[in-house]
């Protein structure tokens, strides 16, 4: 049952990855913003990617950043939370 469910975990963070990575692209392209599979990317992503915002802001003391590093954050993490899983498998 638990492998069961560290496997689920694993692949929804994999997906979640994938559309953070698709979003990514896809904001260097102005005319992609426009469109309702961007919005639709936006509002799967967004909610993962709102408080890497706020946390990164409260670390740069409120200054403007010209790059987005909530990407770069969240794809870490994620990775990471990969890892766990994968090292908890392999110990059942």
């Amino acid at each position: 049952m638990l492998k069961t469910v560290l496997t689920v975990t694993y692949y929804l963070l994999y997906a979640i990855s994938f559309l953070v990575f698709i979003r990514a692209i896809a904001s260097f392209f102005g005319s992609a913003r426009f469109s309702k599979y961007y919005e639709i990317l936006v509002r799967l992503t967004e909610p993962f990617l709102s408080p890497l915002r706020k946390l990164i802001s409260w670390l740069s003391k409120g200054r403007p950043m010209m790059f987005d590093f909530s990407f770069i954050a969240l794809y870490i993490i994620i990775m990471i939370l990969q890892r766990i899983i994968m090292m908890i498998q392999a110990g059942l």
